[in-house]
Parts: C-alpha cells; sequence; structure tokens
C-alpha cells in the first residue's frame, strides 16, 4: 500500500537535459540486437565482474529479454551498482 504518511511533496525540476539519441554523433540512434546463435549464457557472462571485482559491465547489451531497451539499461545499471558495493564492502571488511 501507499505509506508516505499523507505527506505532500512539491518536487521542482531545477534543471533538465534533453537529448536526441537519433542524433548523437557517437550512437546515430544505435542499440544493440543479438545475432542468430547468441545465447543467455553469453549475456550472464556480460553481467560477470571481471579483474577480480575491479572491472564491471553495464547497459543494455547485458540483460537478455529486453536487449536494446531502455528497461534493460536500468536493470543493468541496478546491477552494476549492486556489483560495485558488494566489492567496497569486502575491501572495507579486509581493511577494518
Amino acid at each position: 500500500g501507499n505509506n508516505n504518511n499523507n505527506k505532500s511533496h512539491n518536487y521542482q525540476c531545477t534543471s533538465c537535459h534533453i537529448t536526441r539519441w537519433e542524433e548523437d554523433p557517437y550512437s546515430l540512434g544505435a542499440y544493440s540486437g543479438f545475432r542468430l546463435g547468441c545465447l543467455e549464457r553469453h549475456t550472464k557472462t556480460l553481467q560477470e565482474p571481471t579483474w577480480d571485482g575491479k572491472l564491471v559491465f553495464a547497459g543494455e547489451h547485458t540483460v537478455s529479454g529486453y536487449e536494446g531497451s531502455v528497461h534493460a539499461a536500468l536493470f543493468s545499471g541496478h546491477n552494476a551498482a549492486s556489483q560495485i558495493h558488494s566489492y567496497l564492502s569486502k575491501q572495507q571488511r579486509k581493511t577494518s
């Protein structure tokens, strides 16, 4: 249920930036799509941190089922943030 304790929030945008994906000179509106023969294990491999947890990949190309979408980019960002948090927590425990 709604648990905002009947508080009224008045949020106001103070700044914004609008992009035109199709006009971006680096992407030209491109997005990823899986080629024939690409398996879910390939995307799972892309999701795994490498280099002892120091290198994490994120992007819509790392999420099967939603590849090429904003949803996949969001999901992968959350996943990468969680992996980075886990890595940093382990490093902090080592030094404590």
